[in-house]
């Protein structure tokens, strides 16, 4: 893999244009000191040996890790924001790492972000705010757009349906568990739903959530899985039970996209297979995309979607912790190394799923958390996407993620940030 100085600037500069208001006339890189080598054994030596410099920033302490020790000067930033930034945006660091975990991801822990503690700020976007500070010096006119349709900034409301009729099972495990009295009658319900083929806990818990968005008039996005397997979904598409769902979804203004199998994200075809499937039992299935378990490989994932006409994917971010896997807090194109240039596939970054908190019960701050996403919102504007499963909304053992579903809505409403 080649690295070219001119294509990572034009790869960059159209982002920062994304972001920005500017006049086609301004020549962006004549106001930074670019960085002097761009070969990917510099990148990988940031990778295995770090050290970077640090300065505040709205009182935080953002990192640079690529800098020369050229002199300041009035008319230059004095690090390379492009070069700083492409390491994250483009997805160079997962090309570089071979490290994966257990399900083939990239792993968080490698990342600079989880080792620098900084995956909670959009390092990209305080890279452009930045430059976008240096340019005003000389009187040039740049502002940052609104990245939202009505508003600056939107949070995608989106929903992965991995379980809609196994909450029974989920039921009477939780409740044997618990070893109460109480317990017994959960337990009846669960095998009724079972022997009579009422509703299931899952699906009750969808059409709770459906019910909900309904009332706040939530314009969400769902993910349906179209395989069904142990490792994929528990429901067939093609079923009345599914027609009646996407009907009731489509009733509530909502979209329907593809949930990509677990064995999609490395195999072309397989990925047709289950969009076709998806699109012939709802032909109204729009051409956007999440990876089920956040499969993503960055050196075929975004290929296959480029063969496939896949147009918006809301994949990248880390299951982990919340943040931003790319460092941006707005739609990008991953980098195609082989051609240099963008992917068309728009990249809606997964702020937040519903797993960073039930993985973390015990450390999760949630005061953090809203306080961080207070900061970004004082500062960026921002379109990302928050992730809840249909799971989390019946008390069985996830419903205690819920709460920061309610809460999240009610930040999101006021502060106009759902449209």
């Amino acid at each position: 893999m080649t690295l070219n100085r001119q294509a990572i600037y034009n790869y960059m500069e159209g982002h920062f244009r994304d972001y920005y208001e500017l006049s086609s006339n301004i020549s962006v890189t004549d106001y930074f000191i670019q960085y002097g080598s761009v070969s990917l054994i510099e990148f990988t030596n940031i990778l295995q040996y770090p050290d970077p410099f640090w300065f505040t920033y709205e009182d935080k302490k953002i990192p640079v890790f690529l800098y020369s020790n050229a002199n300041e000067s009035e008319n230059k930033l004095n690090f390379d924001p492009f070069i700083n930034g492409f390491f994250f945006l483009s997805g160079l660091q997962e090309h570089i790492i071979q490290e994966r975990d257990i399900h083939q991801r990239f792993p968080f822990v490698k990342s600079l972000q989880y080792r620098f503690n900084f995956l909670h700020l959009p390092i990209v976007n305080i890279y452009f705010e930045l430059l976008a500070q240096h340019l005003k010096k000389f009187n040039i006119a740049v502002q940052q757009k609104p990245l939202g349709t009505k508003s600056k900034s939107h949070m995608i409301i989106t929903h992965d349906i991995d379980r809609l009729n196994s909450g029974w099972v989920e039921m009477i495990g939780v409740s044997l568990r618990s070893k109460k009295i109480s317990a017994f009658v959960p337990i009846m319900k669960a095998l009724q739903q079972k022997l009579t083929g009422s509703d299931d806990y899952y699906t009750e818990a969808f059409y709770k959530l459906l019910h909900f968005e309904k009332q706040q008039q939530i314009p969400s996005v769902f993910f349906f899985l179209s395989n069904k397997s142990k490792k994929d979904g528990d429901y067939d598409v093609h079923s009345s039970k599914m027609q009646n769902i996407f009907s009731d979804i489509f009733k509530n203004n909502a979209n329907i996209g593809l949930h990509a199998g677990y064995d999609t994200f490395q195999n072309s075809q397989e990925f047709e297979r289950q969009i076709n499937a998806l699109e012939k039992a709802c032909p109204k299935t729009l051409k956007i995309n999440r990876q089920h378990f956040l499969r993503f490989d960055i050196k075929t994932t975004p290929d296959i979607y480029k063969e496939l006409n896949i147009q918006t994917d809301y994949t990248l971010g880390f299951p982990n912790d919340y943040g931003f896997r790319n460092g941006i807090c707005g739609p990008f194109h991953l980098f195609d190394f082989n051609n240099h240039k963008s992917y068309n596939c728009i990249e809606i970054p997964l702020f937040f799923m519903d797993n960073n908190f039930i993985n973390h019960r015990e450390s999760f701050n949630v005061n953090l958390f809203f306080e961080n996403l207070n900061w970004i919102n004082k500062h960026f504007n921002f379109k990302v996407s928050i992730l809840f499963h249909n799971t989390v909304f019946i008390k069985i053992k996830y419903h205690d993620a819920a709460p920061i579903f309610y809460e999240l809505i009610k930040y999101a409403k006021g502060n106009n940030l759902l449209y």
